[in-house]
């Protein structure tokens, strides 16, 4: 009996962290293998299951059981959506400060998704990636894994009004993310384009399309190596922001 019930355990435990790593960035790209994936989920509920101190559910059918699955799945998928909002505002930064900058047709291949981004978007990504690592992002990610078990039992959760309202809340700090990030280069960029513009109406002769893109590309990667500090400050505080923001979308 007590096999079974900590097997049982062990299950929902796997599933609700499978949700997290699939959905989480870096992890959940599409080059992490999926046995990787899976065999990475195993590891962590196995070592989680003698650890927490936790009620488990007992289904009387097949039906129930996939219920609590997916509804473990969904507390996993929620939480890794909110780590991949980050990204997704940092992405969004360097794909308007690329376009800004005049390299839209620079592009490479996102990792997360498989789709083509500007290289600045790319640079963004795998700049926050490894600011993650740095700061034990992934750590900080598993510690409120693991304190969600306590804030929501196995097999309780439940999507209600309040919580969507307080996920799409979430998901909308991508643009806030984004601005904070890429507002001051932006600025400058623009106010560099609305100069040449003047340039161009005051001096007819003057070929702007030649001089804007080598301008806009030099500034614009010059503001980007100056304001880096800037951007890791704003990036480690979104990380560090990260497990009350889990909790106030469980408490929802």
């Amino acid at each position: 009996m007590i096999l079974e019930i900590t097997l049982m355990k062990g299950i929902f435990i796997f599933f609700r962290t499978l949700g997290v790593i699939i959905t989480s960035p870096i992890l959940g790209d599409r080059g992490f293998p999926a046995t990787g994936k899976i065999t990475l989920a195993l590891c962590i509920a196995f070592l989680l299951t003698p650890v927490l101190n936790i009620e488990v559910p007992n289904p009387d059918s097949i039906i129930t059981l996939i219920l609590i699955i997916s509804r473990e799945i969904l507390i996993g998928v929620a939480i890794g959506s909110v780590v991949l909002f980050i990204f997704m505002g940092v992405q969004l930064a360097g794909s308007i400060m690329g376009f800004q900058m005049g390299m839209w047709l620079a592009e490479m291949v996102d990792p997360t998704f498989g789709i083509e981004i500007p290289v600045i978007a790319q640079f963004n990504y795998l700049f926050a990636m490894m600011l993650f690592l740095c700061v034990n992002g992934h750590l900080i990610v598993l510690n409120a894994v693991r304190q969600t078990f306590k804030l929501l039992p196995l097999g309780t959760f439940s999507i209600s009004n309040s919580f969507m309202e307080q996920f799409i809340a979430t998901g909308s700090s991508i643009f806030r993310v984004g601005f904070e990030i890429g507002a001051p280069i932006i600025g400058i960029l623009l106010l560099i384009s609305i100069s040449l513009g003047l340039i161009a109406r005051a001096i007819p002769e003057f070929d702007i399309l030649m001089a804007s893109i080598p301008l806009s590309i030099a500034v614009g990667l010059w503001l980007m190596a100056v304001s880096l500090p800037y951007i890791a400050i704003t990036i480690t505080k979104m990380i560090y922001k990260l497990e009350p923001t889990i909790y106030n979308l469980f408490r929802s």
